[in-house]
């Protein structure tokens, strides 16, 4: 097997990528409205500036058939496997605005659509995660779980991250970065399954600190390979706020579909994130059955909480065999919001925009939006 080079990855300060969207409207300080909402009392003194249209977010993996490129290129984002990246010229000729995003995995070689396919790789035995007695740690599939903190392993993923924006990408994504993604993995066959005390044994305490310092390391020398490309960082409610001054986009997976006070939180994160103007991306993913009525809620617990020009909705993935749900709701014209969201009952929030008011009830998971 032939080893490939990792280059040695020096951690600098980045330049995190900013673009302007054809569809981005631009509001001055001394242009923002105020309104008075009446149902609550309250006086809101700054209104964010946001976009009039939603912008559109897509997860492509396991390729993209090429009759199926005009359905990708009518979305503003796109993550895209390593398989589909031929298709990237022709995507950008239908749409030359989209932002392409690649998949670097975070904690595995091999699971799912990895662009580490496109090496030829030998990983010296530090790479892999071990238990406490040395045995490697394994997914429930047999991956082996990779050890983020390892200066090889990292720079094995920054390779992969150069190879996508060297081949069409304008950024990538790294996944599975949250600090209690240890859940995830299992043992198989003759390896001991995880517990408690091998966590405790790896990483105490509550805020998880050896595995944050390795992770940002690992998204630091994957931004200084990509440049001044986008690095997305996905992370589940818990883990979404832990590194955005270490990169210039997040993924908040599983958005809005996780329960009442969890939706709350997850509406709070994108507000806050999204405030600072980097690349937030809503996405509800797998939490959700591919129906209208569940597209409408996310796109509901979204507006509530859009609140930058950059702000993404990703209501579910495209695989070659389903295009999944897509609605005209995408397209239209709510206007800016005229106010933050305003609690109405118990588990009801809602918010009015210039051209229609949106309401969320997190118990029932049903959205309204009313056009005026």
């Amino acid at each position: 097997m032939t080893k490939t080079n990792v280059p040695t990855v020096l951690l600098v300060s980045f330049v995190v990528l900013s673009a302007t969207l054809a569809n981005v409207l631009v509001l001055s300080a001394s242009d923002t409205p105020t309104v008075t909402i009446f149902s609550s009392g309250k006086m809101q003194q700054q209104i964010p500036v946001v976009n009039a249209v939603v912008h559109k977010a897509l997860l492509c993996w396991g390729g993209v058939p090429s009759e199926d490129v005009g359905f990708a290129a009518q979305f503003d984002w796109i993550y895209m496997s390593s398989e589909t990246y031929q298709l990237i010229p022709s995507i950008r000729l239908m749409n030359p605005n989209i932002l392409i995003i690649g998949y670097v995995e975070s904690e595995s070689p091999t699971s799912g659509s990895s662009p580490y396919n496109n090496f030829t790789v030998s990983f010296p035995e530090t790479c892999y995660f071990h238990d406490v007695n040395g045995n490697r740690l394994h997914f429930a599939d047999g991956t082996p779980f990779m050890n983020i903190s390892d200066p090889t392993w990292q720079g094995i993923c920054a390779s992969s991250a150069a190879w996508l924006v060297a081949n069409g990408c304008d950024g990538v994504m790294v996944d599975d970065v949250w600090a209690n993604f240890y859940t995830g993995i299992y043992g198989l066959n003759a390896d001991p399954a995880p517990s408690a005390s091998w966590w405790n044994s790896y990483d105490t305490g509550a805020k998880y600190t050896r595995w944050q310092t390795a992770m940002r390391t690992l998204l630091t020398a994957v931004q200084v390979a990509v440049g001044k490309k986008v690095v997305c960082y996905n992370g589940s409610q818990g883990g979404s706020t832990v590194y955005p001054d270490v990169c210039g986009a997040a993924n908040l997976e599983d958005f809005a579909f996780t329960g009442a006070t969890d939706t709350l939180n997850w509406i709070n994160t994108l507000e806050t994130l999204s405030v600072t103007g980097k690349y937030v991306i809503a996405e509800p993913h797998n939490q959700a059955a591919d129906t209208e009525a569940n597209y409408l809620y996310g796109l509901c617990c979204y507006m509530l909480g859009m609140n930058g020009p950059n702000t993404y909705y990703c209501f579910k993935s495209y695989w070659a065999s389903s295009k999944g749900f897509y609605s005209s709701d995408f397209n239209r014209n709510f206007g800016r919001p005229l106010g933050s969201k305003v609690q109405v009952a118990a588990s009801v929030w809602t918010r009015e925009f210039e051209n229609c008011t949106v309401t969320a009830d997190f118990q029932s998971q049903t959205g309204q939006i009313v056009m005026r």
